[in-house]
């Protein structure tokens, strides 16, 4: 069955370079003290059909169902399984979060985000996407390769000789 990877772009304080994470830790009990918010004021609140009563590491999904709730705030819904494992995956659900000055996809697809510098996306294989901090720019490849989807920063190479 095929699926999703999730990764997020993630920045420490005072650095202008973004770290990828693998995956995104939540709640996968429906409890309202337990809430899995994402970006500015929690413009993303993100569920699951899956809820084993208890705080997870998720990598994989097999779908997503984005709700509108208005004003730009949304609830994803995560499609997770125990019993059913994601053989391969086909696209990246990439989380980008506080930090960021500016973010710029020409392929990707924005599913959440209420502004410009934050938001979720999901790449195809090939989709491009930079994130600015800071006057550093720089620029992600989604690659599957073997049947998972990687993350990979795109370096420039220098052709001045």
């Amino acid at each position: 069955m095929g699926g999703l990877h999730i990764f997020q772009l993630e920045y420490e304080a005072c650095k202008q370079k973004a770290k990828v994470v693998d995956g995104y830790e939540m709640w996968l009990s429906l409890s309202p003290l337990r809430r899995n918010t994402f970006g500015y004021a929690g413009y993303a609140t993100i569920e699951s059909n899956y809820t084993p009563e208890e705080k997870r590491l998720i990598t994989s999904i097999h779908s997503y169902i984005v709700k509108e709730l208005g004003d730009g705030f949304k609830k994803i819904t995560l499609g997770i399984s125990d019993s059913v494992a994601v053989e391969k995956e086909d696209a990246i659900f990439l989380m980008v979060g506080m930090g960021v000055d500016n973010i710029r996809t020409e392929n990707g697809k924005k599913i959440a985000g209420r502004f410009f510098d934050e938001g979720i996306f999901i790449l195809q294989p090939n989709d491009q996407i930079a994130v600015t901090r800071g006057g550093v720019t720089e620029e992600f490849v989604a690659i599957q390769f073997e049947g998972q989807m990687y993350l990979i920063k795109k370096h420039k190479r220098n052709t001045d000789n």
